[in-house]
């Protein structure tokens, strides 16, 4: 045989392996290949940020769980659950945590009540520079007897000339001096001094005749006014309103915008709340999200709610460390799900120090901390709304959104400085970051610049560690630390070990997908019946029961591994949510991915009445033929292939090699016989 005959074999031979190979490509399919790969790759970049985030819960001990999300250019590449959701309380488990679920953000509210702020001045409506009495008049107080109002003996600066205080000579100020740019920055002089204001409780702080300067013993508080507006408690907790006109009472902290250093102020952005809330003609929450929010694509934030039965269904259970409890912000003796008493009417109550969980009402009503601390959302959504400040993602209400957000104009002596709702670096405002801590609730978010290109990671925790806890740091294997330094340490994994350029963007789905008006059951599944059946998102968790699988109730179990296999449109490795928690025959559980084919094309109803005739209206929001044909059953070694034919097992695959290797052979054999007569 010549070299030119072995070559043409050889390339023939080569052919068929080609061909053969890529006909077993084909079957399959683009659609899985994409996702397989491109989840392959992401979970090797992310692999050592999942370890330590799931090592982080477990060295704490965490009751609840861990959600965190990324944000890479503009494009969402990492949201991941840990741990749990809510207890359940009938099996003695718990409800595992998923993407969508919402948590309160506590302090990172700062920034988006910072975010409607920006609109109102880029619009021309408002100015950093207008005073805070000008624009809410309504909540300046009048003098009452033996108050010092409006000058306290703190709030002039002697002029020097002949050595003594209180001359008309002497420079005085107060409140009047306060300007939108002081509370923005956290330099209006109130701070939350001498206690913050958030916790003034009705009756066991205004009312009562304590000893301590809150009570009936403060002359600055017109405790008389505030038990006619709220008839002596029934109307508790008390309005956001009537504590800022009550601690503008007060004496001042610092005048205002003179630094050095910012002074933490809760009440400064609650005014902030109220001066939108005026300038607009809207409610607070309505303007943030119709200025800020929906121009995002977000829509799952809202403003909490303090007690657990008023809570969004897809919101987590707090886990409050030690069970802390104390008197209830609200009355207990109230029904405010009938608006009637228990007990007879004048028979008011705040519980007892043992009474109220602090998480659901027993640390301060979470409706009017709305400005500072009162939003609820997820991590992803979160960060997404970061990448608008940074200018990653374009806002059409902003105008320069980074600088607005990073400029302050008040010196600091350590290094960072306070902006609009984020604390930043002076030397570097590439890099932000701002923590949150209610009780049960601690969050974290951070922007940074990795290979010149932004990052924002936010860590949500439905359980806060106290802070006198520690633990070893990672980092030198020595040093204990608290909670909120190793959540900071676990997040900087995001930006030293993660090689962005290859992350894929995330198909997170920002709320939960409804299959049909009537029952949100995957189908095969109902909420009728007993027995077994997979867990669906909610809260609590939606229980659906199989109708039937392979002719039987129940579900089905590969008996090589003894777990239930995942429900038809759902994977191991698909993407989105929901997910189905499917137990093993030995205990724990396997989770099961919804796939693409079974998001809704759209989410508008429709009734059997608007398809065309001879069809109907299924579970996935699809008009199809009203008649479907049973499935064959096919002889033993065969299989029904796609057009609904019985052909012999795994033969699918081989046609294209079959033909390919005879008219291989076919060729060959003319080429020798060609040969031949040369």
């Amino acid at each position: 045989m010549d070299m030119s005959r072995k070559t043409a074999i050889a390339v023939i031979l080569v052919m068929m392996f080609s061909f053969g190979s890529f006909s077993s490509m084909q079957s399959v399919g683009i659609e899985d290949t994409f996702e397989t790969q491109g989840r392959q790759t992401q979970l090797t970049d992310f692999s050592h940020l999942d370890e330590n985030l799931t090592a982080l819960s477990n060295r704490w001990n965490l009751e609840g769980g861990l959600q965190a999300a990324i944000y890479y250019n503009g494009s969402l590449v990492y949201a991941k659950s840990f741990g749990f959701a809510h207890p359940d309380n009938e099996s003695g488990s718990n409800y595992f945590l998923q993407n969508s679920h919402t948590f309160r953000l506590a302090s990172l509210s700062k920034a988006i009540t910072a975010s409607a702020i920006h609109t109102l001045v880029a619009s021309g409506e408002l100015s950093l520079d207008d005073k805070m009495v000008d624009l809410i008049p309504d909540l300046v107080p009048d003098p009452i007897r033996g108050c010092a109002y409006p000058q306290h003996p703190n709030q002039f600066l002697n002029s020097g000339l002949d050595g003594r205080t209180g001359n008309a000579d002497d420079v005085y100020w107060g409140i009047h001096d306060i300007n939108v740019s002081h509370l923005l920055n956290m330099q209006n002089g109130l701070g939350d001094t001498p206690t913050p204001t958030t916790s003034w409780h009705y009756k066991y702080h205004w009312i009562d005749n304590d000893t301590s300067w809150e009570g009936q013993n403060n002359t600055c508080i017109d405790h008389e006014t505030i038990a006619e507006e709220f008839e002596n408690g029934r109307f508790a907790p008390v309005l956001i309103e009537s504590t800022i006109r009550e601690t503008l009472r007060l004496p001042m902290a610092s005048q205002p915008g003179t630094g050095p250093n910012e002074v933490y102020s809760n009440i400064g952005y609650r005014i902030m709340g109220e001066i939108i809330e005026r300038k607009s003609g809207m409610e607070y929450e309505d303007y943030v999200h119709e200025h800020v929010l929906s121009p995002m694509g977000i829509n799952n934030m809202e403003i909490g709610q303090t007690k657990f039965h008023h809570q969004s269904p897809n919101q987590v259970t707090y886990f409050e460390r030690t069970n802390n409890t104390w008197f209830s912000y609200f009355p207990v003796t109230w029904d405010d799900q009938n608006l009637d008493f228990f007990a007879d009417e004048g028979e008011i109550s705040f519980g007892n120090n043992t009474s109220t969980p602090t998480p659901y009402g027993g640390s301060g009503p979470i409706e009017q901390m709305a400005a500072s601390g009162g939003w609820v959302g997820n991590a992803a959504s979160y960060a997404r709304f970061i990448s608008h400040l940074d200018e990653t993602i374009h806002h059409e209400g902003f105008e320069n959104p980074f600088n607005f957000t990073t400029t302050s104009p008040y010196p600091d002596n350590f290094g960072s400085n306070y902006g609009a709702g984020v604390r930043f670096f002076i030397a570097n405002n590439e890099t932000w970051w701002h923590t949150g801590s209610l009780p049960g609730t601690a969050t974290n978010a951070t922007r940074k610049l990795v290979d010149n290109e932004s990052v924002v990671m936010v860590l949500l925790t439905n359980t806060r560690p106290g802070n006198a806890e520690r633990r070893t740091s990672t980092n030198d294997g020595t040093t204990q630390i608290n909670y909120w330094t190793d959540m900071g340490e676990m997040m900087d994994i995001a930006f030293t070990t993660i090689d962005y350029r290859n992350a894929t963007p995330h198909p997170f789905i920002f709320t939960p997908l409804t299959y049909d008006p009537s029952s949100p059951c995957p189908p095969g599944t109902s909420e009728g019946g007993n027995g077994s059946h997979v867990l669906l998102f909610g809260t609590p968790p939606l229980r659906c029961y199989y109708d039937s699988q392979l002719g039987k109730k129940g579900p089905v179990y590969d008996n090589e591994t003894g777990w239930q296999k995942c429900p038809e449109g759902t994977s191991t490795s698909g993407v989105g949510e929901p997910n189905f928690y499917l137990k093993n025959k030995n205990g724990g559980y396997i989770i099961c991915y919804l796939k693409d084919e079974y998001k809704p094309e759209n989410t508008e109803e429709l009734d059997e009445e608007e398809c065309p005739e001879g069809m109907i209206y299924d579970v996935n929001m699809r008009c199809v033929e009203s008649v479907v044909e049973p499935e064959r059953e096919c002889p033993e070694g065969q299989e029904l292939d796609e057009n609904g034919r019985c052909v012999d097992e795994r033969t699918t695959d081989t046609p294209s090699v079959s033909v390919l290797a005879t008219i291989s052979m076919v060729m060959l054999a003319a080429f020798s016989q060609r040969r031949r007569f040369e």
